[in-house]
């Protein structure tokens, strides 16, 4: 029964308006600490950026409110506002793995090199073979600064990179091969090993440094690096598929003096290279890799740059 002229006042909100500011400002002060936790993480990213929903999931929700005009914005901007901060993080971390400027204070080998900060690099993609190659990073690198791309740690807790001399467009690697220093040891996926085979070619082609007294072994003398990493040269004298895996035999009159052991999932990158494996019939191959002991000493394929056809 009424008892007055005003109209009884509505029920409060649980936790009343008062409680709905402190829930929403809880909520972003989380978005905050995520993104000073993020930016702390760019250089040592905790686990990889994955994808845009990835981040989004990682994003406390901002509970936008249900009325008036003001609500209907932050919940149209936010989304906006998400993706620009992953793609500054994302341009961020990768900037921050993809490039490393530090100092050479000591020069270990011909292909590794002590940095300044206590790690030690080791070039990636190439091998050097000669005492030479220490002598000229000694001269050429040593307490220069020196920017490091695609850094990945390997087995033995060294720096895996492709380094050059702040300022220098030619990469250390690209200087050894073209001095005949160093030979390229291939990597799985590295890009440059186009333009570093090149390189090797004309620095054989021109007898420059070993390969002036560095010749490849012929496949019938293939016993002799058994155990080691060298360049077996012969003519195709068949080949077969068994299974996932293609064999190719090398060897002088139609017999087998030395096997090429192929995974059938580098037929289509060696096909695209010109070379397919079981039409190369009476073709001159030169082939790098480890050598093993088997029926016949054998080289496991472990990248399509091992193979290259002879001139």
């Amino acid at each position: 029964m009424r008892t007055g002229g005003h109209s009884p006042s509505p029920p409060a909100l649980a936790g009343g308006e008062g409680g709905y500011k402190q829930s929403s400002k809880s909520k972003r002060l989380k978005g905050v600490r995520w993104v000073v936790e993020s930016v702390n993480n760019l250089r040592h990213p905790p686990h990889p950026i994955r994808s845009i929903a990835h981040v989004r999931r990682s994003v406390p929700p901002l509970s936008p409110r249900k009325r008036g005009r003001r609500g209907v914005i932050t919940a149209a901007v936010f989304p906006i506002c998400e993706l620009i901060l992953f793609a500054v993080i994302l341009s961020l971390t990768c900037a921050a793995q993809a490039q490393d400027i530090v100092a050479a204070s000591q020069i270990i080998s011909g292909d590794e090199i002590a940095l300044q900060d206590g790690r030690v690099l080791r070039l990636a993609g190439v091998k050097a073979v000669t005492p030479n190659a220490k002598t000229f990073l000694e001269s050429a690198v040593l307490n220069h600064a020196l920017v490091l791309q695609d850094a990945k740690p390997d087995r033995y807790g060294r720096v895996n990179a492709t380094a050059s001399v702040q300022g220098q467009a030619q990469s250390i690697e690209e200087s050894l091969l073209s001095q005949g220093l160093a030979f390229v040891y291939p990597a799985v996926g590295d890009d440059r090993l186009d333009s570093w085979l090149d390189a090797e070619r004309q620095a054989r082609r021109e007898k420059r440094g070993t390969w002036a007294d560095h010749p490849d072994v012929p496949a019938q003398d293939a016993p002799i690096l058994c155990g080691k990493y060298g360049f077996v040269a012969g003519t195709v004298s068949g080949a077969e598929r068994i299974k996932n895996k293609v064999y190719l035999h090398l060897g002088e009159g139609g017999q087998t003096d030395f096997t090429l052991e192929i995974a059938a999932h580098f037929l289509r990158a060696l096909r695209k290279r010109g070379l397919d494996p079981l039409a190369l019939q009476g073709k001159k191959l030169r082939i790098r890799g480890w050598v093993k002991r088997d029926i016949y000493p054998t080289i496991t394929l472990s990248d399509p740059h091992q193979i290259e056809a002879m001139e």
